[in-house]
């Protein structure tokens, strides 16, 4: 009868331990399948620059999935950043991530006009 007292005192305290790990997995998750999103979207976006689509529809394509773009043209560079916030479920993770937690993507191009 002890034996199944102990089983459960210890399931107990590894219990909240065990939630941690599975959020903790979970938002790590979430932000590597934002990423890989936001890169999905930046080749849209570049080849939409390519096929000489003009910034503002570019802009208005991508700000319909709720990305914040920037897009800094320079003599002979273009810097494009692409912005999405996430939530972090997990308690205690928002001291490595803030909260919401920024996924940020950037890169630069050729200006070739």
């Amino acid at each position: 009868m002890q034996k199944k007292g102990q089983a459960l005192i210890e399931f107990l305290i590894i219990l909240p331990v065990l939630i941690f790990l599975i959020l903790g997995i979970v938002d790590v998750g979430k932000i590597i399948t934002i990423k890989n999103q936001l890169e999905n979207d930046m080749d849209y976006v570049i080849d939409a620059y390519q096929k000489n689509q003009t910034f503002e529809e570019i802009e208005n394509e991508i700000k319909k999935k709720k990305i914040k773009i920037e897009i800094n043209v320079q003599r002979d560079v273009i810097k494009i950043l692409l912005k999405k916030e996430t939530s972090i479920l997990t308690p205690g993770l928002n001291f490595v991530f803030s909260n919401p937690y920024d996924v940020v993507i950037e890169r630069a191009i050729l200006n070739e006009s």
